[in-house]
């Protein structure tokens, strides 16, 4: 019985050696990968500190390169604000330049037609007068003809008669 024991005390100090010795192997792995663990926090937490900083700046130039469309935007709305308001101006203009035109055309027209209507009227009168002119002249010309004729008749009776 005391080898049984003996052979069981020494198969327990063997047992306890090996489970000692796995232990320590354990710890060391444990050990091992825990600082693996902890090497690989770092690079990740440098990684996305890093890859913070680079999204932090990528969105600060996004909200500049914004803020620079936004003023040329603006600057834009302005110029066409601008553009829009001169062309109205310049057809508020033009509707007034061709109704002045179309006025100015109308008192034209309205007084060449006075004055075709006082020509034509005076070139009727003109024409009568020159009618009765040319009427008081024939009549004239017909009684200093007769005058004529008479003095004629009358010098040829005194010389038929001397």
């Amino acid at each position: 019985h005391t080898v049984v024991v003996a052979k069981h005390e020494k198969d327990g100090s063997t047992m306890r050696d090996m489970l000692a010795s796995q232990k320590d192997d354990l710890s060391s792995e444990l050990s091992n990968t825990r600082e693996l663990l902890s090497n690989a926090r770092e690079v990740h937490a440098k990684e996305l500190e890093s890859a913070k900083k680079a999204h932090s700046d990528e969105v600060a130039t996004l909200k500049n390169d914004l803020e620079k469309l936004r003023g040329e935007v603006d600057s834009k709305d302005g110029a066409i604000d601008s553009l829009q308001s001169q062309v109205k101006s310049m057809q508020e203009e033009h509707t007034v330049v061709v109704a002045k035109h179309e006025k100015d055309g109308s008192t034209m027209r309205d007084m060449l037609a006075s004055q075709k209507d006082d020509l034509s009227s005076e070139l009727s009168n003109t024409r009568e007068l020159a009618r009765e002119v040319h009427a008081k002249e024939l009549e004239s010309a017909k009684k200093a003809h007769s005058d004529e004729v008479a003095t004629l008749k009358n010098d040829l009776e005194k010389l038929r008669g001397e």
